[in-house]
């Protein structure tokens, strides 16, 4: 009886087909990195309980929804590739659907973990059903590009936390198209051994292949998510603004494809070899966002991705079972690396995370070299037409080029009318822009801020692009919502931190480590001169302490470096202001070295949890020659403390203005 052939008939044909294949596996890619971006910060902040729950604990719960896909390896030589890869695109596409419509909670991390199993499910399918993988492989490099070039566009904040019509709209039109790709890129039975890479059937070499390059998709999407697809780390690196980052991905994303499509062609001793030296090279370059060169290497570690996934072999048909495994390996390499990178914020590991995405590089590096040494058995085959190529790339590019108008212009801060008088301050931890029920909300924040009428606002836990909380810029969506500019002083790492906003001008801006002692996340604080006007100058210290309650010697030295540096500004004669998450209330032994400062904010209200405050963590303290009026603790549930507002001033600027 002869195996039923899904080969079309004609060029054309043949070519519209390899299109739908790589079409389906890069918007497959594109929802799946989506989840991810909503179902990590929902482990943290629903399960995790906002990160009061061991990071051991929560790692194995995320362990669990990344197991649930594993038996797909065992069943799909029995039932077909095809059964899973429709059963997974489906329930990835509607479960994202189903996300759009929860509002945090618990309903949010239930949906989302069944699509990241859906997702989970149809990578799976996808490498166990591709003989070849390379079409498919290629795909999941556009995928990675696109995402990230969306991300940008959306100025971070993902449809997924949109409200409103039209985000709905848009994830209901993209879950559609998922499902109708799908059905085109297998359009005929796809019980095994019927391929759906269509391209086994056109040329005999690609009707096998390794099932070892599946390793690579998993920890791809580690350093893409962390290092690449972050606005911030650009802006931060390069100087790059929001809309020529978008730009600049796009111009990535069509290098990468361009380097993932031709790498047949150019052999894998050539294309393996430079993807190993490049991934290797280019995250090195990322890992710290500083300089011209590091924005340079966010931007090719994707075309070395592209250059890795790109590189094919043909040492033997791996069979559908193998390449299944290898791809749900990968799948628990993401989590493995990812969980790792993160967990050192909480684990005192004995080496720096840094090493974690390199350890990523260099598996990445290792699959490059295996296949560059397979070269001599693998023919040259040019997979993809080059007009085809040329005109996607363009497309990219100009796409791209259309995407970054999407990006609202920056706004400039708009100025606060006070002349050497009083000026209204206010601390607020943000928890990374997520409210009490795990749902990232920007928005909330900023009305919260200005509804306070502050002049001057200290935050802490600001995070600009971690891919454990989604990948947001929140201090750009905060400053472009408010009109006030911002000045950002990293702790744990390069994006993460504290900040000062400003309506009024600011000078002499330091920012230095705190004493971190044993304790694993290192803690800053930034000090910076504000201009009252009139002549008149206000010193702002902004900080957040260590957080564990049963380590208080960390916090009483970091409580020393506080008052060290309210010192030296005092002996420059300036009045000062220190802000902060102190992690403990006034009276604890470890914020003595404090002690000779005045609590702008007297009493013992709670400011910490937000939604039942039992804890008075968040402090506003003054030196002697300022005096405060109406403070306020002001009660919502935007973020998990409460924010902390006071107007402060010379003694005879607050007489003068109750006078008037």
């Amino acid at each position: 009886m002869q195996a039923a052939s899904i080969e079309p008939s004609g060029e054309g044909s043949r070519w519209a087909t390899r299109g739908w294949l790589v079409a389906s596996a890069a918007t497959v890619t594109v929802l799946l990195l989506g989840v991810l971006r909503a179902w990590l910060p929902s482990v943290v902040h629903v399960y995790g309980d906002a990160g009061t729950t061991p990071a051991v604990q929560m790692g194995l719960f995320a362990l669990v929804w990344f197991l649930l896909p594993v038996p797909v390896v065992f069943l799909v030589r029995r039932l077909g590739a095809k059964v899973f890869w429709r059963l997974g695109v489906v329930v990835l596409a509607l479960a994202r659907v189903a996300l759009q419509l929860t509002d945090g909670g618990w309903p949010q991390l239930g949906t989302a973990s069944v699509a990241l199993v859906g997702g989970a499910t149809a990578v799976i399918a996808l490498a166990s059903g591709s003989p070849s993988g390379h079409l498919a492989r290629v795909g999941i490099v556009l995928g990675l590009g696109l995402e990230a070039v969306l991300h940008a566009a959306l100025g971070t904040l993902d449809l997924v936390w949109r409200g409103g019509v039209g985000a709905t709209v848009a994830v209901v039109g993209l879950a559609a198209f998922a499902i109708v790709v799908a059905e085109r890129a297998e359009r005929v039975p796809l019980w095994w051994p019927s391929p759906l890479d269509a391209a086994g059937d056109f040329s005999p070499v690609w009707t096998r292949g390794p099932a070892w390059p599946w390793l690579a998709v998993g920890p791809a999407i580690v350093l893409t998510g962390v290092l690449v697809a972050s606005p911030a780390r650009l802006e931060l690196a390069g100087g790059i603004g929001p809309r020529a980052a978008v730009l600049a991905l796009a111009v990535a994303t069509a290098l990468a494809l361009v380097a993932a499509s031709l790498a047949p062609a150019v052999g894998a001793g050539v294309s393996g070899t430079i993807g190993a030296v490049l991934v290797v090279a280019t995250t090195i370059g990322a890992i710290r966002p500083v300089g011209a060169s590091s924005a340079v290497a966010q931007l090719g570690l994707l075309v070395a991705i592209g250059f890795v996934l790109g590189t094919q072999t043909s040492p033997g048909d791996s069979g559908p079972r193998r390449r299944a495994a290898a791809a749900a390996g990968s799948l628990l390499l993401l989590l493995a690396l990812g969980f790792g990178y993160y967990a050192a914020y909480e684990l005192a590991f004995p080496f720096a995370n840094g090493a974690v995405l390199l350890a990523g590089a260099v598996l990445l590096a290792g699959l490059s070299v295996a296949a560059a040494r397979d070269d001599k058995r693998t023919r040259r085959v040019r997979d993809v037409p080059q007009g085809a190529l040329v005109l996607a790339a363009t497309a990219l590019v100009v796409v791209g080029g259309l995407a970054a108008l999407l990006v609202p212009a920056t706004q400039e801060p708009g100025q606060s009318p006070r002349a050497g008088g009083p000026v209204r301050v206010a601390v607020y931890n943000v928890h990374a822009g997520y409210d009490v029920d795990g749902r990232f909300d920007p928005d909330a924040l900023a009305d919260v801020l200005l509804a306070s009428g502050a002049d001057v606002v200290v935050l802490n836990e600001v995070d600009r692009g971690w891919l454990l909380e989604g990948g947001h810029d929140l201090l750009r969506l905060l400053t472009d919502r408010t009109g006030m500019h911002a000045t950002f002083a990293p702790a744990a790492d390069d994006v993460w931190g504290n900040a000062i906003l400003s309506r009024l001008p600011i000078s002499d801006v330091t920012v230095s480590a705190l004493p971190r002692g044993g304790a694993a996340m290192t803690r800053s604080q930034v000090s910076a001169v504000v201009d009252l006007g009139e002549g008149r100058s206000l010193a702002i210290v902004g900080t957040h302490l260590h957080h564990v309650e049963a380590e208080p010697a960390v916090r009483l030295a970091q409580a020393r470096a506080v008052a060290a540096e309210v010192s030296r500004l005092r002996s420059r004669g300036l009045a000062v202001a220190v802000l902060g998450d102190l992690n403990a209330p006034l009276d604890a032994p470890e914020l003595e070295p404090l002690a000779f400062l005045d609590d702008a904010v007297p009493g013992d209200e709670p400011t910490w949890p937000a939604d039942d405050p039992t804890l008075r963590l968040d402090h506003v303290l003054i030196t002697s020659d300022l005096v405060a009026s109406d403070p306020v603790i002001v009660r919502t549930t935007a973020s998990d403390h409460l924010p902390v507002a006071v107007t402060i001033g010379p003694r005879r600027s607050i007489a003068a203005a109750g006078q008037d």
